[in-house]
Order: C-alpha cells, then structure tokens, then sequence
C-alpha cells in the first residue's frame, strides 16, 4: 500500500526520484535514488521519519501513504503533442487519480448524491455509428437538440468525475483524456488552460471515448469517429444543414462566429463539421483553414464562448457535506483545498443544540400564530358583534 502511495504521489508532485532524493537529502534525510525506488516497488519500507519527510515533500499528509489501495482506472486515450514527455504524462494522471478518489469519498459520505447513467459502450465503425452514439446520449439524458449550456456539468451531473489540469507547463501540448474507473465511472481530464470552447470540444471527444468502443480500430480512425462524435454532440447532425444550408460555395467567418457563440463550439469545429456533412468542398475548407492561419486564429480564435466548462461537483459535494455535519472543516479543507470552505462555511450546529434550535423555532412559530389569531378576534366585526346565547339557546333542538 505504501509502495503505491508514495509513487502515486511522487509522479503527482512532477518529481522524478532523482528529484525527490535530492530533496530529502537537503532537508537531513540522506537517501539515494535507489532506495526510493525500493521504497516503490514494495522491496523495503520506509522509516517513520523518512514517511515524515515524505509527506511534507510531496505535500500530503503522512497518513496518506496508510489510505486504501488507489483506484483501478483503465484509460482509454490520452490526447497531446509527443513534446509532453512521460512525466508529465504520468504526473497528470496520477492527479487526476487523486481527485477521484476525494470524488468517490465524497459519494461514500454522501451516498444520495451518487449517480451514475452513462451508457454502456458500444461498438462503432463508421461515422454514422458515431452520429448515432451521439443521438443516443443527447436522448438517454433528455437533451433533445438544443445547445448544451454547460457539458462540463451536465456530464458531472450524470455520474462522470471530471477534473482540469491548470499546469501552465503542458498548455500547449496536453489536450485531454478519459479513463474508466473499475470499468464504469468515466474519469475525463481536460486541460484547464485552454480557451472554454477548446475545453468543451475536448470533453466532447473524451465522452465519445468512453461511450463508443472503437479499441480494435486503427488509433488515428478511433481518433476521428471521436472527433465525429464530439461535434455531433454539441451540435447534432439534424441542425448542421439547418444552419448553413444543404450546399454551400463558401462561408462566412462572421456567420461561424455567430454560431460559436449560440453553441460553444469553435469557428475551426463548425468549419471541420462542415466539411464532414457535405455543405462545403475541400477545396473551399482548405481555403477557409488557410485564411484562419493568416488570421492567426487556428490556436486562438477571436471571440470567447459563454459556456461555464469548469468543474464543480466536488467542490459542491464538499460543501454540502460539511454543512450537513457529515465532515469537519479539516477532512473538507483535504478533500478540496482550492474551494476555500475552511474560511466560509458555517460550522455544522451539534446535534444537541440543533434540536435545541428547532424547538425554538417551532415556539416562535406557534407564537406568532396565537398573536395573529387575537388581533383578528380583536378587529374582526363578524367575530366580536355576534348576540350572547343563553341555556336555553344552547339546548334547543337536542332534547
């Protein structure tokens, strides 16, 4: 357990063991390379001061190294520029692991909030299945064909655990992926420097990866149909030629600005959709693309989308936590220390005192409606001018 641990949270931190040595060495705890890896690989295990040093290093607390086993995730793609190097790879997904696993502690402190409908995987071959996979999330979620406000938290709010990687360090060469979290719960990773409609189009193709099971494809054909797949999503099919028209000579790029901002897709997605349905030729998609290089839009596009891509569900399950006593202040500060809910949130009344308050409440309330029942007594003329009934009055017809 601590072997997995400690390389989880090394790869994590972006130290490569070299590193993490040196770093212990400066702070009087001699240690080679080699004995971490030991430490690694479960041959040996560390010493209570070397798990000390450990922590405070790689920035955990030293009973992380003791929590249960890491998650068993599959991941099913990874998209970036060869430039990124396997360290970086690893240490983003190792952070994507450790984010999960604060998200599935929270599902099991909240275990109401636990839901998880995505779709089994199906088999796709062509772009057509791709469209249809498309369709058939839109309609299992109940999305008909409007715009998505927000695919982020449409996909957080049907079970997937979303997480964006801020490290200035990989914007330009780290796009996204997706994993499966003991084979069902989709774990989808996004760059979270990039501009929104780059991140939405990003999630769209790593939902495609997880709903569509292209694994005995050619990488680059399953990378297309995902490709399909994502655009399909975000705008389905039925709408493409509804926008622009069956067939089409040219576009004009104020046109697809226009439709960047009614459906958070890019300029450069619209214009790559259009070609994939027909509506323009190559030769007039080729044309387009290189006025985008001219404009030097290809990597940043002039007008921002209004979709909200950034994920909130851990955050929200934190604090709802936390507000219903189910955790301390520490344990929400640890399970998600960028939400500042240590400075924020009220602490949780004791179980005592909150009986105490309803009680409180509920005498007010009763107070309130004896005060409101005597001033209507008091002004109501139906209520007070009536004639007093005698002995008499009160035996009529009852003897």
């Amino acid at each position: 357990m601590i072997a997995q641990r400690l390389k989880q949270a090394r790869l994590a931190s972006g130290l490569s063991l070299a590193e993490l040595a040196e770093r212990l060495t400066a702070s009087d705890i001699p240690i080679t390379r080699a004995a971490l890896s030991n430490y690694e690989l479960g041959k040996r295990r560390p010493a209570a001061s070397v798990v000390r040093g450990l922590s405070k290093e790689l920035g955990v607390a030293p009973g992380y190294f003791l929590d249960a086993e890491p998650l068993a995730i599959s991941w099913l793609s990874f998209r970036c520029c060869s430039r990124l190097g396997k360290l970086w790879s690893e240490r983003i997904k190792a952070r994507a692991e450790q984010i999960a696993e604060k998200a599935s502690r929270l599902f099991d402190i909240v275990p109401t909030a636990d839901r998880l409908d995505f779709p089994r995987r199906r088999s796709v071959q062509t772009e057509a299945d791709a469209d249809q996979a498309a369709s058939a999330l839109r309609q299992a979620w109940g999305l008909g064909i409007a715009p998505i406000l927000s695919l982020c938290q449409t996909a957080e709010a049907h079970g997937a655990i979303v997480v964006a990687i801020d490290d200035v360090a990989c914007v330009d060469n780290f796009a996204g992926f997706a994993g499966l979290i003991h084979g069902r719960r989709p774990l989808l990773v996004l760059n979270g420097q990039l501009p929104c409609d780059h991140r939405r189009f990003n999630l769209a193709h790593a939902i495609g990866h997880v709903v569509m099971d292209s694994d005995e494809l050619p990488a680059k054909i399953a990378e297309g149909l995902a490709q399909r797949f994502a655009s399909s999503l975000l705008v389905p099919p039925a709408l493409v030629k509804g926008e622009l028209g069956e067939h089409r000579r040219n576009l004009s790029l104020h046109e697809l600005a226009m439709l960047k901002r009614r459906y958070g897709m890019s300029m450069a997605a619209w214009l790559y959709t259009a070609r994939a349905h027909g509506v323009i030729t190559e030769l007039s998609y080729a044309a387009l693309w290189a006025e985008f290089g001219r404009r030097g839009w290809k990597d940043c596009e002039p007008l921002a989308c209004d979709s909200h891509e950034e994920p909130t569900r851990l955050r929200q399950l934190t604090m709802r936590a936390l507000a219903e006593g189910l955790i301390d202040r520490g344990e929400a500060h640890a399970l998600c220390p960028e939400s500042d809910v240590v400075g924020v949130a009220p602490e949780p009344l004791p179980a005592s005192k909150l009986r105490g308050a309803i009680r409180e409440e509920r005498r007010q309330r009763l107070l309130a409606v004896a005060d409101a029942a005597a001033t209507e007594y008091e002004t109501n003329s139906d209520l007070t001018d009536c004639e007093a009934c005698g002995k008499d009055d009160l035996s009529d017809g009852y003897g």
